[in-house]
């Protein structure tokens, strides 16, 4: 059995108004991104960091507007992705804001984008965007 993973872009304007302000900055429909291995996707809160049921997430909120191509991965990997996801924390809404208006001069805060970019990090895949998740995307299918 060969393990996979894939980027998904999500637009959940509707549901939070968070991800609504993220359009706004970016001109974007994409304001959410997540890395899905299987049947689970993770997601960055102000709880923590976790795995959530694509399902759940799909029936809560809405189906991606972006799937990635699948691509393959060790199990070596995906221990390193799962050791992220327990490790990485709460995120910070206000810190985000702080972030975007001030010049993007501050350390990258915690948020869905900067959760996938370490997991990538971690199997392997070296992109520079940490904070803008259309951009990430943009970023992830010039990579090769």
């Amino acid at each position: 059995m060969s393990l996979n993973y894939q980027l998904v872009g999500y637009n959940w304007s509707p549901y939070h108004w968070e991800n609504k302000q993220v359009s706004r900055w970016t001109q974007s429909n994409i304001n959410h991104v997540a890395l899905r291995i299987g049947k689970y996707e993770t997601l960055a809160s102000q709880y923590g960091s976790q795995w959530r049921k694509t399902s759940t997430l799909q029936r809560v909120y809405s189906m991606p507007l972006i799937t990635t191509a699948k691509r393959t991965m060790s199990r070596a990997g995906l221990q390193a992705v799962t050791d992220v996801v327990a490790n990485y924390g709460p995120m910070n809404r206000p810190y985000i804001y702080l972030y975007n208006f001030t010049g993007r001069f501050l350390p990258v805060p915690k948020s869905c984008t900067d959760l996938t970019w370490h997991c990538l990090r971690a199997l392997g895949v070296d992109l520079k965007e940490r904070f803008l998740p259309n951009t990430l995307l943009k970023e992830f299918y010039t990579c090769k």
